[in-house]
C-alpha cells in the first residue's frame, strides 16, 4: 500500500503505487516514463525503439470490402517492404513486490494526537496487491469482487440506499471522503486494490475495514 498527503492525488497514489508494486520494472514508469527519460529522449532513440517494436510479426493489416485480394497482396507488399521482420523483443518480467510510500509526510498510521495534528488533515491512499492478467481464470472473479466492494463519495451522500457495505459503514461513520476500487489487467500480470481520501487518524479504520471485506 502506498500513502500520498496532497489533496486530489488518487493518479499521483496509483502511480507510486505502480513504482513499488513493480520495482525495477518497465512496469512501474508512468505512462510518459520518468522525467529524467523524458527530459534526455533523442530522435535517435525514438528511431531506435520505432525499429525495435514496430515490425511486420506485430502487425496485422485487414482489408474489408469489394476488393481484389491477390491485386491488395501485391500493393500491400510494395507499401510495407521496408518495415523490419524481426521479432519484437520480450519485455522484463514484471515481478510484484510489497512496500510502503509514505512521500514527504510523517508516519501515516502514526496514533500520536500531536503527529496527527502537525500533518495534513487528508491524505490519498492506494492500497493493494497483486491481481490477474486479462486471461487469467480467475478474471471474472476480480471483476465481480472489485463491483461488490463499491464506490463512495461523501460528497454525494446516499449512504442508506448503498448495497456496499463497506461504503455504507464509511459513510455512517464518517471516516472517507471517497473511496474506489480497482482492478487493472495487464498481458501477464495485474494489480487489486483500492485508492481513498481519508482524514489522516482515520486511515487505520478504513485499511482494517476493507482488508475485513477482502477476507469475506
Amino acid at each position: 500500500w502506498q500513502l500520498c498527503p496532497r489533496p486530489l492525488a488518487s493518479q499521483v497514489a496509483f502511480d507510486k503505487f505502480h513504482e513499488i508494486s513493480f520495482k525495477g520494472s518497465p512496469m512501474g514508469a508512468t505512462i510518459l516514463g520518468p522525467v529524467h527519460n523524458v527530459r534526455h529522449i533523442t530522435r535517435d532513440d525514438l528511431r531506435a525503439y520505432v525499429r525495435a517494436h514496430y515490425t511486420a510479426s506485430g502487425m496485422v493489416l485487414v482489408v474489408v470490402g469489394d476488393v481484389a485480394h491477390d491485386k491488395t497482396v501485391k500493393l500491400a507488399q510494395q507499401l510495407f517492404e521496408g518495415i523490419p521482420t524481426g521479432e519484437v523483443p520480450e519485455p522484463p518480467a514484471a515481478n510484484f513486490h510489497g512496500g510502503i510510500y509514505c512521500g514527504d509526510s510523517p508516519k501515516l498510521l502514526d496514533t500520536n494526537p500531536a503527529a496527527i495534528a502537525k500533518a495534513d488533515p487528508t491524505v490519498t491512499v492506494a492500497l493493494g496487491t497483486l491481481g490477474v492478467s486479462w486471461s487469467d481464470a480467475d478474471f471474472f472473479a476480480f471483476q465481480v469482487l472489485n463491483a461488490t466492494l463499491g464506490s463512495w463519495d461523501a460528497m454525494l451522500g446516499g449512504r442508506d440506499y448503498l448495497t456496499s457495505r463497506l461504503c455504507r459503514e464509511l459513510g455512517a461513520r464518517n471516516l472517507a471522503e471517497r473511496l474506489h476500487p480497482f482492478v487493472t489487467c495487464y498481458v501477464n500480470t495485474g494489480l487489486f486494490g483500492v485508492t481513498f481520501a481519508a482524514r489522516r487518524s482515520c486511515v487505520r479504520s478504513v485499511c482494517e475495514l476493507v482488508m475485513r471485506e477482502w477476507a469475506h
